[in-house]
């Protein structure tokens, strides 16, 4: 949800709403100077552009694990768990026919090229799910693209590829241009929620605003987002936060506007319920750190 290089969100578990973030003139950003219809039209070329401006061999230091909370880290950059055990338990996910065909088959080429690039299997693993349901839906025009690459919101059209290898590729190479870009998407959301919602630094500098580009709230309450909880189905922007995120004591109109600190409590529910629940309930706890144990990576982001 939100647009992106990560493209289409699906709320929580996936929800479809419009591209850019809601501003009304009293809560504009310097970031949001942009234009929406110039940002729109970016899209798609601002993903090419991310999987191309990183060569395979490129040596690029990242920090190997983003900051969740002052407890434990997410490793990102890096590879905590060997191929035989994730295609195992890629593959063991399901025995429905259409998940083998559409990913479990894959679970071994999905691995080699996230460890090519040096990004963590399982963060593939837990956005394809997100995304597209593992390749049950997809952009009309590209039926590999299993993590809405390039989708914008109220849009079935993404990023076009030729196989899967095409699509793990360029998602690597995505969430690597986010760390290293400081004109990123992710940059960009990172510096407006950041005034706005303590999990945000303005640095891309945890989970939080690695992610913030694959979701957006919407722009007002009266909108609708594609819930998939135990029963997917389409829910208004307000039932929404008032069930799943009461926290931010949303007292508004259905026809309000959605405020700054709506969407990030948004982005940090989308994190922590939908991609670390999904990856800690599919693989354990392997692909997480505990703050200050020595994970034998570069300089890692922790509070």
């Amino acid at each position: 949800m939100g647009y992106s290089v990560g493209g289409r969100r699906k709320s929580s578990s996936s929800s479809r709403n419009s591209t850019n973030r809601n501003r009304s003139s009293n809560n504009l950003s310097p970031i949001a100077a942009v234009t929406r219809a110039a940002k729109k039209a970016s899209v798609k070329a601002a993903t090419r552009a991310a999987a191309k401006s990183i060569q395979p061999n490129e040596q690029i230091v990242l920090p190997k694990t983003l900051r969740i909370n002052s407890n434990r880290s997410m490793v990102i950059n890096g590879v905590p768990i060997s191929k035989q055990d994730f295609v195992r338990i890629v593959q063991n996910y399901s025995n429905d026919p259409d998940y083998q065909k559409n990913f479990g088959q894959y679970a071994e080429r999905i691995y080699e090229i996230c460890a090519r690039n040096n990004i963590n299997p399982m963060l593939a693993f837990a956005q394809a799910k997100t995304e597209s349901q593992f390749g049950a839906s997809v952009p009309t025009n590209s039926p590999w693209n299993y993590w809405g690459l390039g989708v914008e919101n109220d849009s079935q059209e993404g990023i076009e590829f030729n196989s899967i290898d095409e699509a793990v590729d360029c998602y690597c190479k995505t969430l690597i241009d986010y760390q290293t870009n400081p004109n990123s998407i992710a940059a960009d959301y990172s510096s407006y929620y950041a005034p706005y919602n303590k999990h945000f630094t303005g640095d891309v500098s945890n989970v939080y605003e690695l992610f913030s580009p694959y979701m957006f709230l919407g722009y007002t309450h009266n909108g609708t987002m594609w819930y998939n909880d135990e029963e997917a189905r389409y829910v208004r922007v307000k039932e929404f936060l008032d069930t799943y995120v009461p926290e931010v004591g949303c007292n508004h109109g259905q026809y309000d506007n959605t405020t700054i600190e709506e969407q990030g409590a948004y982005v940090v529910y989308y994190v922590d319920n939908v991609i670390i629940d999904e990856i800690e309930n599919t693989f354990g706890d392997s692909a997480f750190v505990k703050t200050g144990v020595n994970n034998q990576g570069p300089a890692r982001y922790e509070s």
